[in-house]
C-alpha cells in the first residue's frame, strides 16, 4: 500500500503463503496483488492472520509459532513476499521447515541472488538480519510487533492501516536515501546552472526551461517530502510517547513541550548554534546599516557644501594652482617678447629712415657732382669735354660706391632686426596658443583680481573633494558588504526559517531564552537515557532525529530553489508553473526542429 501523501514508491506488492492455517477461505492462500481493497480492509482474526504471515515470512517464526500457525494437513509451511522499491523489486523466500531464507534482486533486465542460508529465530547469530538492515531502519520483530500491537488486538483496524504502521518502521533507510538525492539532484542543478554561460539563444532558452521545470518538480516533491516527514514524526513521535516509562514523575519532557512548543524536537544545539549566527549576522548587518545612514549624511553635508559654494572649482583641472603659475611665467615671457619686439621695431624704423636718407644723399651728391662737373667743365674746358665726360662719370661711380658702401651696412642691420622680428612674432604666437589653452583649461585664471582667492577655494575644493571620495570607497565597501552571501541568502533564510518557531525577540533575551531551551532539552535526554524503558527504542529516536535534520536540510534546499528562481511561495500555482514551462519547452524544442530542417 502506498499512502496518499507518500512520494517514495516501497510497497509490499505480493504475498504468498503455503502450509498456513487459513482462517478465511474467502481470502485464499495466494495473496499476490496486496492493493486488493478486500484484502487491505480486511479485519479481526483475517487481518492478524495475514499480518503476522507478512512478518513471519520477513523475520521468522519461532517453534511454538510455527505449531500454531501450520496447518496439519499440509506437508510444506513456506512464504514469499515481493517488496517494490523505486526501480527494483526485493524477493523475500522463506521455508520454514528447513528455515532457508533467501533474497533475490530483480530489476529491469537483472536478476541476481543477494542471500541464501539458514535464519533461525533465536539463535545468537542471524546474518540474515545483518543483510535486512541494508534495506529496513527497524529488524527486530518483537519491537515492531509491540508497536503494532494496539492496531493488531483492535478488530476495527484494517490490514492497510498496520501495514501502514509496518512502512513508518521499516521504510526510513529508503526514503531518507530518496530525500538525499532529490536533494543533491537540485544542488546539482543550480550549480551547473550558475556555472553556464548565459545568452539569448534558443538552445540556451530551451536548457535554461528544462532547467527551471526540474528544479519546480523538485521542488514540488521536496514540499509533499516535507509534508510525508512532518507526519512521520508525529506517528513516531507517538509510538515512542506510548511505551509505559519508568519514571512518570520525570516532567522534563513535558516542560520542555511546554515552553518551547514548536522546536522541542529539533536539536537544541543546531538551533543554538542558527540562532547565533542570527544574531551575529543581524547585530552586523544593523551596525553596517547604521554606518551606512551615518557616511550618507556626511556624503550629503559635504555635496552641499560643493554644491553651495564650491560647485564652480569642479570643473577645474587639479592643476590649477601649476596652471596658475605657469600662465604668470608666459604672461611675463609675453610682456618682454613684446618690448623686444616694440624695440626692434623702433630701430626699424629709424633704420629705414636712415636708409631713406642715404638714397637721398646719393642722389644729391650724383645730381650736384655731374651738374657741377659738366658746368665748370664746358665752360672752362670747352675743348676738352671728352675728359670732363670721363671725370663726372668717374665721379659718378665713386660717390655711388661710396654711398652703395654706407646703405649696405644699414640694409643687413635692417634685414638682421627683421628676422628677429619674424622669430619673436613665432614665439609670441606660441605663448598666446599656450595661454589660450590654460584659459579653455583653467578658466579663472583671467580673473587676476581675486586669484588668491580662487586658489585658496579651490585648495578647500580638492580637499572637500578627498572626503567625498573616502566617503564613496567606504560607501561601496559597505554596499558589498550588504550584497554578501550572508546576507543576501545566510541571514534570510535564518529569519524564514525560524520566524513562525521562535520569538526572536522574547523578553527575557534571545541568548537566555535559547541557553534555557539548550538546558531543558538536555535534562531531557539525560533523564531518557537514565530512565529508558527499553534501549530498543532507539532506532525510533534516531529516526525521529534523522528526520528532523534531513527536513531542516530538505527546507533550506527548497528555500535555496527559491531564492534561485525568484520566487516567492514557490508552491502556490506550482502546477500551473510546471505546465507552462512544459508548454514553453515544447514550443521551443520545435522551434530548434524547425531551425535544423
Amino acid at each position: 500500500m502506498k499512502p496518499d501523501n507518500e512520494i517514495y514508491a516501497m510497497i509490499i506488492q505480493d504475498i504468498h503463503l503455503s502450509g498456513f492455517i487459513n482462517l478465511d477461505p474467502e481470502t485464499g492462500l495466494d495473496l499476490s496483488l496486496i492493493e486488493n481493497k478486500k484484502i487491505l480492509s480486511a479485519r479481526a482474526e483475517n487481518k492478524r492472520f495475514l499480518f503476522f504471515g507478512l512478518i513471519g515470512v520477513i523475520y521468522g517464526l519461532s517453534k511454538d509459532e510455527k505449531r500454531k500457525y501450520k496447518d496439519k494437513r499440509q506437508n510444506v509451511l513456506t512464504g514469499r513476499i515481493d517488496i517494490r522499491f523505486d526501480d527494483y523489486i526485493m524477493h523475500i523466500e522463506r521455508d520454514f521447515e528447513t528455515d532457508i531464507v533467501a533474497i533475490l534482486s530483480s530489476g529491469k533486465n537483472t536478476y541476481k541472488p543477494v542471500f541464501q542460508d539458514k535464519d533461525i529465530v533465536g539463535s545468537d547469530s542471524r546474518p540474515y538480519l545483518k543483510i535486512l538492515e541494508s534495506f529496513f531502519s527497524i529488524t527486530d520483530k518483537q519491537l515492531i510487533m509491540e508497536i503494532c500491537n494496539d492496531s493488531f488486538r483492535n478488530d476495527q483496524s484494517t490490514l492497510g492501516e498496520l501495514l501502514d504502521l509496518l512502512y513508518l518502521l521499516i521504510r526510513p533507510k529508503f526514503k531518507m536515501s530518496a530525500i538525499k538525492k532529490l536533494i543533491s539532484s537540485s544542488k546539482k542543478v543550480i550549480e551547473f546552472t550558475s556555472r553556464t554561460e548565459n545568452n539569448s539563444s534558443i538552445s540556451a532558452n530551451l536548457q535554461d526551461a528544462i532547467n527551471q521545470l526540474h528544479l519546480l518538480k523538485n521542488a514540488k516533491k521536496l514540499a509533499q517530502s516535507s509534508a510525508s516527514l512532518d507526519s512521520d514524526i508525529t506517528k513516531l513521535q507517538n509510538c515512542v510517547d506510548s511505551f509505559p516509562t519508568t519514571n512518570p514523575q520525570d516532567d522534563a519532557l513535558a516542560r520542555l513541550k511546554q515552553r518551547f512548543p514548536l522546536i522541542y524536537q529539533l536539536d537544541a544545539t543546531m538551533v543554538k548554534r542558527d540562532i547565533t549566527r542570527l544574531h551575529a549576522l543581524q547585530t552586523s548587518f544593523h551596525r553596517i546599516k547604521q554606518r551606512l545612514n551615518e557616511v550618507n549624511t556626511k556624503k550629503t553635508d559635504i555635496e552641499n557644501i560643493i554644491n553651495k559654494k564650491l560647485l564652480i572649482y569642479s570643473n577645474l583641472p587639479d592643476s590649477f594652482e601649476d596652471d596658475f603659475i605657469k600662465y604668470q611665467e608666459l604672461t611675463m615671457d609675453q610682456a618682454q617678447l613684446k618690448n623686444d619686439f616694440d624695440r626692434l621695431e623702433i630701430r626699424d624704423d629709424n633704420l629705414q629712415t636712415d636708409l631713406s636718407s642715404k638714397k637721398k644723399t646719393e642722389f644729391l651728391l650724383q645730381s650736384l657732382s655731374v651738374s657741377i662737373l659738366l658746368l665748370f667743365g664746358l665752360i672752362l674746358f670747352s675743348d676738352k669735354w671728352p675728359l670732363i665726360t670721363g671725370l663726372t662719370i668717374a665721379v659718378s661711380f665713386i660717390i655711388y660706391f661710396s654711398m652703395r658702401f654706407l646703405k649696405k651696412s644699414i640694409i643687413n642691420d635692417l634685414e638682421e632686426s627683421q628676422q628677429k622680428r619674424t622669430d619673436l612674432k613665432t614665439k609670441l604666437k606660441n605663448i598666446e596658443k599656450s595661454i589660450y589653452a590654460l584659459r579653455e583649461e583653467s578658466y579663472l585664471l583671467d580673473d587676476q583680481d581675486y586669484i588668491d582667492s580662487h586658489i585658496e577655494r579651490f585648495r578647500k575644493y580638492k580637499s572637500v573633494k578627498k572626503q567625498l571620495d573616502l566617503l564613496n570607497n567606504e560607501l561601496n565597501d559597505f554596499k558589498t558588504q550588504l550584497d554578501s552571501d550572508k546576507f543576501k541568502f545566510d541571514m534570510p533564510h535564518l529569519e524564514r526559517k525560524y520566524k513562525d518557531l521562535i520569538n526572536l525577540n522574547p523578553p527575557e533575551g534571545l541568548q537566555t531564552y535559547i541557553d534555557e531551551f539548550e538546558t531543558i532539552q538536555k535534562e531531557a535526554e539525560t533523564m531518557q537515557i537514565e530512565h529508558a524503558v527499553d534501549e530498543r527504542l532507539l532506532p525510533l529516536v534516531n529516526i525521529i532525529y534523522e528526520y528532523s535534520n534531513i527536513n531542516t536540510e530538505l527546507k533550506k534546499t527548497r528555500t535555496y530553489i527559491e531564492d534561485f528562481l525568484e520566487i516567492e511561495e514557490i508552491e502556490k500555482n506550482i502546477d500551473r508553473r510546471i505546465s507552462e514551462l512544459e508548454r514553453q519547452i515544447t514550443h521551443l524544442k520545435q522551434q530548434i526542429q524547425l531551425e535544423n530542417a
